[in-house]
């Protein structure tokens, strides 16, 4: 039997739940825990990315990126998951899973990289708790 997961062709607001259920695992899993989050922005920013370009991609992609850059990770959880899939963003649930993750207090966070090559968006950032704060991750 396979375990649960948050990610699915359909989205569902059981999926939502699963991805919290997957953050309350992690966090009750050690005092410390690494979380390596790979969750694919849009795939549609230009004329020869995989998706051909949709004008929705690139505000989609910027609400992850300062989401991030922000800190204010529960932002991530506004992303429209149906969006999501017709963008050829399949890190939808990933994204969830983060921000349930972090859902106690805003991170430290560095964005490193924010760009979209070939028209597909990527961002990759350090997220990590201060070090005055405790509880989750």
């Amino acid at each position: 039997r396979r375990p649960p997961t948050c990610a699915s062709r359909t989205v569902t607001a059981a999926r939502a739940t699963t991805c919290d259920k997957v953050a309350e695992d992690l966090n009750a899993a050690s005092d410390r825990v690494g979380l390596l989050v790979v969750a694919d922005g849009s795939a549609r920013r230009s004329l020869k990315a995989p998706g051909y370009f949709d004008d929705r991609a690139e505000p989609y992609d910027s609400a992850i990126h300062q989401a991030i850059a922000s800190g204010e990770l529960a932002a991530l959880r506004t992303l429209d998951p149906l969006l999501a899939r017709e963008l050829m963003a399949s890190g939808w649930a990933a994204l969830q899973v983060l921000a349930a993750a972090f859902r106690s207090y805003r991170p430290q966070t560095t964005v490193h990289y924010a760009d979209a090559p070939f028209g597909v968006g990527y961002l990759v950032a350090t997220i990590a708790r201060s070090p005055a704060q405790s509880g989750d991750l």
